[in-house]
């Protein structure tokens, strides 16, 4: 990202580097959540010090992934997810895991516990029966590892209801 006369912008080759497809310019099979969420960390601390924007911001982080932490440490994504957390902007982080491989286990540790008011509009958006209201989690798949039409409309419910409730 570049900056002139005050303004950000983005040079036409950085562009077309953000708008792949995420498969073509992974690391071959990594999963690498951890550096996904520092990544993430110094977007947010950039946004929020950002004076052409409302000081009344809100963020919420949906991580998807198919797989586990394997470049670096398990604790190294719970310590990213919790320093994204603690930021001034107290993101909300909201976790979708697709297929047998991902991390269960480690997503609801990192994703945020909803608030009353996001499970309130969660239930009315009829997603109780989908999700564990201990956390802001969701199984992309069915149990047979199956992504169906229901599972697509549950996904983007989710993402739409957590796109739109404040805390």
């Amino acid at each position: 990202m570049k900056k002139k006369n005050g303004l950000k912008y983005f040079l036409l080759s950085d562009a077309i580097q953000l708008l792949k497809n995420p498969l073509d310019v992974t690391g071959g099979g990594s999963t690498a959540i951890a550096d996904a969420l520092a990544t993430v960390k110094e977007i947010l601390k950039e946004f929020s010090a950002d004076e052409g924007l409302p000081d009344d911001k809100k963020v919420t982080i949906f991580l998807f992934t198919d797989g586990e932490e394997n470049v670096r440490a398990k604790d190294d994504v719970v310590n990213e997810a919790a320093d994204l957390k603690s930021l001034s902007l107290s993101p909300t982080i909201a976790t979708i895991a697709f297929g047998i491989d991902a991390d269960g286990d480690l997503l609801r540790t990192i994703a945020s516990k909803p608030s009353e008011r996001q499970i309130r509009h969660l239930e009315i958006s009829n997603l109780e029966s989908e999700i564990d209201t201990n956390y802001l989690f969701i199984e992309g798949h069915t149990g047979d590892n199956e992504l169906t039409k229901r599972k697509i409309e549950t996904i983007r419910n989710f993402v739409e209801v957590l796109s739109m409730t404040r805390d």
